[in-house]
C-alpha cells in the first residue's frame, strides 16, 4: 500500500475542500439555544464551538439527525476526522444519510488507508459528484497498489470535455508520486498535451 504520510493528504484534501458545513435550520431540538449558538459558531467559522453546542445540543435530543449532521460538519471544519466518523456512524445508524457524513466515513477510511473499503463503498453506490467520485475512486487504486488502472481512470476523466485540466493535472501528481518525474513535467509543462494552468483556487 501506498504510505499514508504520501496519500492520505491528496483524498483528505479532496475532501475537506468539498464539504458543505451548513446543516438544515428546521428542527425542532430540546435545546434550542445550544442549537442556535451551534448554528452561529458554524457561520463564523468557530467549529470548535460549534462542536461543544451540537453536543450539548444531543445531550437533549441523541436521535436528532440534524443535531448530527451538524456535528459531523462541526468536527469536519475543526479536522477532527475521527470524531467526525464517529458522529457520521450514530446518523447512519439512525437511518440518516449526508453529503457531509458521507465525506467523514470516505476522509476516515482514507486515513486508516482502507482503500478497498473506499471502493467497496463507490460500488454499493456512495456518490459525491462525478468528478470527485472518480478522482478519489482513482486514489484508492493508487493506494492498493493498482497504479496502472488509476492511471487509466486519470486518462478517461481527461477526456470528459470540461474535465481535462483535472485529469492531466491528477495524473501529473500520481506520476510524481510514483517517481516518474520527466513524465509528470511533461505534463505540467504543456509539453504533453498542452498547457493547463495551476492557480490557487483550481486548475485550468
Amino acid at each position: 500500500l501506498m504510505p499514508r504520510s504520501r496519500l492520505y493528504p491528496v483524498l483528505v484534501a479532496l475532501l475537506v475542500g468539498t464539504a458543505t458545513l451548513h446543516p438544515s435550520s428546521t428542527l425542532a431540538a430540546e435545546d434550542a439555544g445550544a442549537y442556535l449558538a451551534a448554528r452561529v459558531a458554524v457561520q463564523d467559522g468557530d467549529y470548535r464551538s460549534a462542536s461543544d453546542w451540537f453536543d450539548r445540543a444531543l445531550a437533549a435530543d441523541a436521535e436528532n439527525r440534524q443535531l448530527l449532521e451538524g456535528l459531523v460538519a462541526a468536527r469536519m471544519g475543526l479536522g477532527d476526522i475521527d470524531g467526525a466518523e464517529e458522529a457520521a456512524k450514530k446518523l447512519v445508524a439512525l437511518g440518516g444519510k449526508s453529503q457531509v457524513s458521507d465525506f467523514a466515513l470516505l476522509a476516515a477510511e482514507a486515513g486508516r488507508e482502507d482503500y478497498a473499503a473506499i471502493l467497496k463503498a463507490q460500488g454499493d453506490g456512495r456518490r459525491m459528484g462525478d468528478l470527485l467520485d472518480r478522482l478519489v475512486a482513482a486514489w484508492a487504486q493508487i493506494g492498493a497498489g493498482r497504479m496502472s488502472d488509476a492511471l487509466s481512470e486519470f486518462d478517461a476523466i481527461a477526456e470528459k470535455p470540461g474535465m481535462e485540466a483535472f485529469g492531466l493535472y491528477h495524473k501529473a501528481l500520481a506520476l510524481g508520486l510514483a517517481g516518474d518525474f520527466e513524465g509528470a513535467d511533461a505534463i505540467l509543462s504543456g509539453a504533453a498535451a498542452g498547457p493547463i494552468q495551476v492557480t490557487k483556487t483550481g486548475v485550468f
